[in-house]
């Protein structure tokens, strides 16, 4: 693997990192400090749980763009090669995920414990009930990719489901419309970015595969983007009841930079389709890569983000 590309992998996540940190310090969902005389779990167990879940879901980005690619649902003319090393990080990318939604479970246990001091009310916590089933899903997916690569990209979108059911969108004032909403915006948002990473990977290893490919991504993205901003307006509005609450909260606040920095992939897609996709094999290597790159790193802004929101509390 080049030093550049080893260098892209390794400093997406870590600037992904610093932007989820800053995204919970400044919109208000960073751990609170456990008042004087409480039981508490402890910062390194609270702030752990709030990262976690970032990694959790580029694991399954990962698992997803990778599954479309060894399961030919983006085709790769027949390059068997192409398909077994998809498969390949895809097996990796999925027991990865699985193993981060133990990791969780096990971060969980390690917070009720402290705060309650009693392990016997832990299985009747939803939040745990999702991890487990998500890593059983996560798991199944990973089965899947080495024994029926078709199924691996159904198993993981199913293993996206029971956190957000979990979630914050059945507090909401209308939960089954915000429950749904959420649901279709998280399965098209690994759609749409998965395969923005598998695209990328190709890009950078495989540029003949890539541009027999990439038109039918375009096409799938395009697709993606249109749920993502009706299911987003809608998971929104559950939240935000008023154009002062989105102005003038952290949450609003939180939504509009995710709302920008998704325009900016949109943006960054259609610059793709006029200057490369258009061109195929004879588009200039550089103006792949820098695409690639740009999209990538908006992309790792966009995980950041979302991880972020999910855990700022909504506007009173």
């Amino acid at each position: 693997m080049s030093r550049p590309l080893t260098g892209l992998l390794v400093g997406l996540p870590v600037a992904g990192l610093c932007a989820l940190a800053l995204v919970l310090l400044l919109g208000g969902g960073a751990p609170q400090a456990t008042p004087v005389g409480l039981p508490g779990a402890g910062p390194l167990v609270e702030w752990s749980l709030s990262i976690v879940p970032y990694l959790v879901t580029l694991s399954a980005v990962l698992t997803v763009g990778f599954a479309l690619l060894g399961g030919e649902f983006i085709r790769t003319t027949g390059d068997k090669k192409v398909q077994v090393q998809a498969l390949r990080v895809n097996v990796r990318a999925a027991l990865v995920w699985a193993a981060l939604s133990l990791v969780t479970v096990g971060l969980l246990a390690l917070q009720f414990n402290r705060t309650t001091g009693d392990l016997a009310g832990l299985p009747g916590s939803a939040q745990v009930r999702a991890m487990l089933a998500q890593a059983g899903l996560a798991g199944a997916a990973a089965v899947a990719a080495r024994w029926c690569p078709r199924l691996a990209v159904p198993l993981a979108l199913a293993a996206l489901v029971p956190d957000r059911l979990a979630g914050h969108a059945l507090t909401a004032d209308a939960p089954f419309l915000a429950a749904a909403a959420v649901v279709t915006h998280v399965v098209a948002a690994a759609l749409w970015v998965g395969g923005l990473v598998a695209m990328g990977w190709l890009a950078l290893r495989h540029r003949g595969a890539w541009a027999t490919v990439v038109g039918g991504y375009s096409r799938l993205a395009l697709g993606c983007v249109i749920m993502l901003g009706l299911t987003g307006v809608v998971a929104t509005l559950s939240h935000i009841n008023s154009p002062d609450q989105l102005l003038g909260s952290p949450y609003g606040a939180v939504v509009l930079i995710k709302s920008a920095a998704l325009a900016g992939l949109v943006a960054l897609g259609a610059m793709q389709r006029r200057h490369v996709v258009r061109r195929g094999r004879s588009a200039r290597g550089r103006d792949v890569i820098l695409l690639v790159g740009s999209e990538l790193i908006v992309m790792t802004l966009v995980i950041a983000l979302a991880t972020g929101l999910a855990q700022t509390p909504p506007p009173i």
